[in-house]
Parts: C-alpha cells; structure tokens; sequence
C-alpha cells in the first residue's frame, strides 16, 4: 500500500510489530509488520498549514490539512468525518546546487567533460555549429539526412549566451573545429517539482455495543514533473536525423540563405540544441481506495472483516518532442530552422 494515500490528520496511532506475525497476516509477514492505526471517530474541526525553505535556492515545501468531524458513536450511535490534505514540493535545478553538482564539466577535479556541443556528438548546444558536406553517391533520399562532411565546423551565427567558444583539430584532416560549448546540468532538476493532493472520507455506525460497521473512501493524486535538457534537432527515433544538414538551395531553386556554404553548392551539417523547447516528463500517479466492514465481538472471539476495493492507474505526458517531418521541413524552409515554431 502506498503511504502517502493515508491522510495524516486520521491516523490515531502507528503499531510496529518487529517479530514475525505470519499467523495473523500471512508468509508476507514474517519479518514484521507495520500497522497504520486509524482513528475511530473524529469531532470537530482542525486545519493546518506549513511551509518550509532550504539554505539554497529550491526545494521549498508547503502543506495544508482539514479535518472536519461530527457525530459521537456512544451517544449519536455514528461518526463521519471529511480529510482534504495538499502538498507542495518545489524543484531543485542542479544549477542552484555548488560545484561540482552544478556541471557537466568535471575535468578539473580529473573526471569526464560531459558539457554539449562537441562536434559529431549529436548533443548540441543551443548556439548552432554547422560544416559543409557533399551529398553522398548513391544515398537514399531524403538527401539532408545522407550527406558527408568535408570540412570543419563553425557557429553558425556566434556562441550565445550561456555557451563557450572552443577550438580543437577537426576529424577532417587538416581541418580545425570551431564550437560552443554548454553546461546542459542547468536544465535538469536534481529534485523534481512534486504536488499532492488527497480528499477521504470516514463514516462509521454503532450497529449494537459488541458491533460497528464502517466505510472509508479516499483519492489521491501525486504529480510529478521531471524536467530534461532542451530538445535536440538531432534525434533517432521515430526518423533518424542525426544527420541532418541545411541544402544548398530551396526548393524554389534560389540559394538557402541560412545555409554559409550555400554558394559552393554544399549542404551544412548542422548540430543544435532548441533552448526554447524544454522538456519535461509529467507523471500523475492516481489511487482510489475503499474500504467497508464490520469490527466487533461474538461468542468470546473479537472479529474484523473488511473489503478492500483500490484502483492505481498512471498517466504520463512528456513534452518538447520534435516532429521529424516538421524538421525535414524547416532546413528547406527560408526561414531560419533556429526559430524552432517552424517545427
């Protein structure tokens, strides 16, 4: 059972059982067993609020809880009572965390240099680098997506902000890449935004003094949102376009003026990040829960009978994916493929 489809403000008491107790509960049991104790009845109103900040930037938390009640069991004979309960929990971006949590770049303490941008790495940064390429003989079409590189890359307008310009000899000999580099851990989160939020509700009747009979009913539904780095023109599914490159002409025959090799009939590899099209995964996780029974005594023997009826079911929404045919379509597009809205 997940514990967090247990309202707080109903819980009377928590028993731990750290022997085995197999003999009540089943083989499940036999290391222990934790029992979340609800209360029985409730009276009244109790409401409760509470918000909490970390040292650093993220992470903050709030909370608020009401409980209402009526009905005394010895004298009104029942007792209902109504939970709602919400939570809060913000993101944590690692970029709000020091180093080296805040980097992808570890190669001043002796680790790897994982930041985008490198050429032929097919993870760009968000300032595009482009090298000329020939189409290659006897390749399938479409032709942007089956070109060879014949020389260096280069920014395709200059490194933007939040990237580096580097330098390094090309895999073309005799070449020399020119690239923006980036720290792409800013866009991650090294906690997710989480909410949660609950209504239950309790209602009991004294059928005599040795019985009560009772129902309980919540909902809770848990989101989360994961939050990934910028989408990639370079992708592999559903249409391979790790490849993709910039024609030299439009399909009107004039030349692609975003394409700088355009003039001498070369296509432009092309490697970039959509800084504006953020990726996030959100997932609500759902539980309905039941419960009715009978509690009481009979014949010296005390009794509980319950039935149990809870249904979990999980929806999940990812955002910021590109449509390959949209991309195929903005590298022949005279306007410019950084504006990603083409796509």
């Amino acid at each position: 059972m997940d514990l967090n489809t247990i309202p707080l403000d109903s819980v009377d008491r928590i028993e731990v059982l750290k022997d085995g107790a197999s003999s009540i509960y089943g083989a499940d049991a036999i290391a222990g067993v934790v029992n979340v104790i609800t209360k029985k009845q409730f009276q009244g109103a109790t409401v409760s609020a509470e918000v909490g900040k970390g040292q650093h930037p993220g992470g903050g938390e709030s909370r608020f809880t009401a409980t209402v009640g009526t009905g005394d069991l010895d004298t009104d004979r029942f007792n209902a009572y109504f939970s709602v309960e919400w939570q809060g929990d913000s993101r944590i971006l690692a970029g709000d965390r020091p180093f080296p949590y805040n980097t992808s770049d570890l190669s001043s303490i002796g680790g790897p240099d994982n930041r985008a941008g490198f050429p032929g790495s097919f993870i760009g940064s968000t300032s595009a680098i482009v090298a000329p390429s020939v189409l290659t003989p006897g390749s399938p079409s479409p032709a942007v997506l089956n070109t060879t590189q014949v020389g260096g890359y280069q920014p395709l307008t200059s490194c933007g902000p939040g990237t580096v310009a580097q330098s390094a000899p090309s895999a073309i000999a005799g070449a020399t890449d020119n690239y923006c580099l980036q720290n792409r851990s800013n866009f991650f989160d090294d906690q997710p935004a989480q909410q949660r939020i609950g209504v239950s509700g309790h209602f009991t009747v004294k059928v005599n003094d040795n019985t009560r009979a009772y129902i309980n009913a919540s909902y809770y539904q848990n989101n989360v949102i994961v939050d990934t780095g910028p989408a990639q023109l370079q992708n592999s599914v559903a249409l391979n376009t790790e490849n993709i490159a910039l024609p030299p002409t439009l399909p009107n025959g004039s030349l692609n003026p975003n394409n700088p090799f355009a003039a001498l009939g070369e296509y432009a590899l092309t490697q970039y990040s959509f800084g504006d099209i953020q990726q996030d995964l959100t997932l609500k996780n759902h539980n309905f829960r039941m419960v009715t029974g009978l509690i009481g005594k009979m014949g010296g023997w005390d009794y509980d009978t319950a039935l149990v009826i809870n249904h979990t079911w999980l929806d999940s929404v990812q955002r910021g994916l590109l449509s390959a045919s949209g991309e195929l379509a903005a590298v022949t597009s005279p306007i410019c493929p950084r504006h990603p809205r083409r796509i």
